[in-house]
């Protein structure tokens, strides 16, 4: 949509629908849109809405959440819960044509699955809640560097070199984000009930909330 008139400039896509917000990535030098769907990872050219290229990932209830990780000029990471796991997709341009794949997928061992939770990037190492378990992933060796912490289906943040994770149960839980090991580093209880939101960091407020309360605190 034109943002100043609201006039349709286009309209694209039949995918089955999912929760993943789309997002605007530049892959081999072009700006495209993303759109995690039900099916998969797809891209759009965005002055047309034309599709660049698909890249095939579902599971059984057709739910893709967490939000792709640009890691370089023509890779994505992508994880789904659900039994799916995690994979490192390969978007490239020859002659004019698009072509996604991936050289690595973990449906079998399974290593991030990343029900409704966002995973981030850290100096080369991807952090994310594997079924609620906290995980470090090189995603260069496609090897796990480590796994714990239970913190059931929370939300992460990172800030600077520490990770914020938002809990189930309402903690917030500061992390080092190192692949040397998980190390807590400060903990307090945010929220009383169960909290799937994502937290909020600006000027050094942490704003939560969950379907019963909000609330605001002074990290400073």
């Amino acid at each position: 949509y034109d943002r100043l008139t609201g006039v349709k400039v286009w309209s694209a896509g039949n995918h089955d629908a999912s929760y993943a917000a789309p997002r605007i990535e530049t892959l081999g030098g072009v700006e495209q849109l993303l759109v995690f769907n039900g099916l998969g990872l797809t891209s759009y050219f965005i002055p047309s809405g034309k599709e660049l290229w698909n890249f095939p990932w579902t599971n059984d209830p057709k739910v893709n959440v967490a939000q792709p990780i640009r890691l370089s000029e023509t890779e994505l990471f992508i994880g789904s819960g659900y039994g799916t796991g995690s994979a490192v997709v390969q978007a490239t341009i020859t002659a004019g044509q698009w072509n996604a794949n991936s050289d690595w997928t973990t449906r079998e061992s399974l290593q991030m699955k990343l029900k409704f939770n966002d995973a981030v990037l850290h100096d080369g190492f991807i952090y994310g809640l594997d079924e609620g378990i906290l995980v470090c992933l090189n995603p260069n060796t496609r090897k796990r560097v480590w796994k714990r912490g239970r913190y059931g289906y929370g939300q992460l943040l990172l800030i600077g070199d520490v990770i914020l994770v938002l809990s189930e149960s309402g903690e917030a839980v500061l992390v080092a984000a190192s692949p040397n090991g998980h190390q807590e580093l400060a903990q307090f209880q945010a929220l009383d009930s169960k909290t799937w939101n994502h937290p909020v960091y600006v000027g050094g407020l942490l704003l939560v909330r969950n379907g019963e309360e909000a609330a605001c605190y002074d990290l400073r």
